[in-house]
């Protein structure tokens, strides 16, 4: 990969990193932050509805009960049932300007003295439900002492009831019983409330318009009978839990929250990625050109150089030197190198000739093996001592040339030396010529290393049959000057004259004389 490409992946996925931590920051330091804010102004919104509910349910029907449970007519019939009281005032359009759903007179007993309910949806009077009664009565001499506003829970649905004592206009007594206003929180009048508050609000049942697992879990999660959740990426759901007068969850009441907040901070990062984005893009533009300019190119432009100087293989040539910078100091260092390489260029190349002139001149075979025992280079005496041309050995193994006894003595000397047991050998072996002749050669051969590990084998192959030949002779005369001796039989001159034959020999071998004459 070129050098340049390498700049460009790497400016990019540096931009690319720097572009996504930004983001990352942004999602990790803002965005929790604005959906803090967006849940506070939710719970807000839905402690608002809490109050609401108070003020528009409970506290009006409080006021409502209390208009009626102050009144002289409502005190007189409890006492005697007037049936004209009924006629006149306890009609249709009294529950519905009400928005009532069950009424009660109780006596101080507990007892129903009359006791109605209304559908709303019919508009028609019907009896109380009957769970309702049980209700009253058990609440009945409680209501005596206190005021009783809340919601139960009936198998009709949650009923928002007050309870208070029926007294005088005067608000005075004695008490005569306890009236009760009953209405349920139906869809009709959620409705109401929600047209009244201008908001979207849903009464929601345990068991009914939502599972009893997500009510528990709702019930669970809210704090001060209340909690938010988000419902999609538009919408947070605010829910204000509803208590019985045991303060036990019966329902509750959603409200629909726009995610004004959330959006708003989604439209900002979009716009602000947009913009991290064309910023990193020319940033990584400016980058690549600046790099280009300063390193790239001129590194190619270097490399370029470097490359022709050794296609050419002149090392007398050097590279461009341009500016005064690090890339400046490598110029110089790299011409530097290369005037040191050509000054040892020429003294190699002198070396050369000198080994070449040694290799080739002298007298005596001079090669190389590889580790299979095959010819890597010998020299010229190969041809005046086997007769071989040089090319002719190259590539062939030494055995074509060695009898089968050498051939065991020469491929375990090499084993010797490859395995590591010896570095240095010194042997005679047994050769044939080219022309059938066998000749006798002390091989002088060491390993080559490079890096501790053997690559070749380096000898000197010496011709040393003639002077095999003095050396028997030598044995035989020293031999039978021995047996001479043994016998004593014209020990003398036979001594003397073999003594000059020895010396004779020896001067041949270019020894000194072993006796005197």
């Amino acid at each position: 990969m070129k050098l340049r490409t390498k700049v460009i992946i790497s400016t990019a996925a540096t931009v690319f990193l720097t572009i996504m931590i930004v983001i990352l920051g942004v999602r990790l330091v803002l965005v929790p932050n604005f959906l803090e804010a967006e849940q506070n102004d939710a719970i807000n919104r839905t402690e608002r509805i809490q109050g609401a509910f108070r003020a528009i349910e409970l506290d009006t029907i409080e006021y409502m009960l209390l208009d009626w449970s102050l009144w002289d007519d409502s005190y007189q019939f409890v006492v005697n049932r007037n049936e004209k009281f009924i006629a006149t005032n306890i009609t249709e359009t009294t529950f519905r300007n009400l928005r009532l759903n069950a009424l009660i007179y109780l006596d101080l007993n507990g007892r129903v003295v009359y006791g109605v309910g209304y559908d709303q949806k019919n508009k028609e009077i019907g009896p109380l439900p009957a769970k309702l009664k049980e209700y009253c009565q058990q609440l009945a001499q409680t209501a005596q002492k206190e005021k009783i506003k809340g919601l139960i829970s009936l198998p009709e649905g949650p009923m928002i009831l007050a309870m208070q004592p029926i007294l005088t206009s005067k608000n005075e007594g004695p008490s005569k019983g306890t009236l009760v206003f009953g209405r349920f929180l139906n869809e009709t009048e959620t409705k109401y409330l929600a047209t009244s508050l201008q908001l979207d609000l849903k009464t929601q049942l345990p068991g009914k318009d939502l599972p009893q697992a997500k009510f528990d879990d709702l019930v669970g999660k809210s704090r001060n009978d209340l909690t938010v959740e988000p419902f999609n990426n538009s919408t947070i759901i605010g829910y204000t839990i509803l208590k019985d007068l045991n303060g036990n969850p019966i329902g509750l009441i959603s409200q629909t929250i726009p995610r004004i907040i959330f959006n708003k901070l989604e439209r900002t990062i979009s716009i602000f990625i947009a913009v991290i984005v064309v910023f990193g893009f020319l940033l990584g533009i400016v980058i690549l050109t600046t790099l280009d300019r300063l390193i790239t190119a001129r590194i190619a432009k270097l490399a370029a150089a470097i490359i022709t100087i050794g296609k050419k293989e002149k090392l007398n040539l050097t590279v461009p030197e341009e500016g005064n910078d690090e890339i400046t100091t490598l110029q110089r260092s790299i011409n530097s190198s290369l005037r040191s390489l050509n000054q040892a260029q020429i003294a190699l190349f002198q070396s050369q000739q000198s080994y070449n002139a040694i290799f080739e001149d002298v007298n005596d075979i001079v090669f190389t093996l590889n580790l299979k025992g095959e010819f890597t280079s010998v020299n010229k005496a190969v041809s005046r001592v086997l007769g071989y041309k040089p090319e002719d050995m190259l590539g062939r193994n030494f055995e074509f040339l060695a009898t089968p006894d050498s051939k065991s003595i020469i491929r375990s000397k090499i084993e010797e030396k490859v395995s590591g047991q010896q570095q240095r050998t010194l042997y005679e072996a047994l050769i044939k010529t080219k022309d059938g002749r066998f000749l006798t050669l002390e091989i002088n051969s060491q390993i080559q290393l490079d890096n501790g590990k053997p690559v070749a084998i380096f000898g000197i192959a010496r011709d040393v049959t003639e002077r095999k030949i003095f050396e028997r002779q030598l044995n035989d005369k020293v031999k039978e000057l021995e047996e001479f001796q043994s016998l004593a039989v014209g020990r003398e001159l036979r001594m003397a004259d073999l003594e000059n034959e020895i010396n004779d020999l020896l001067g041949k071998l270019g020894q000194p004389p072993k006796y005197k004459s």
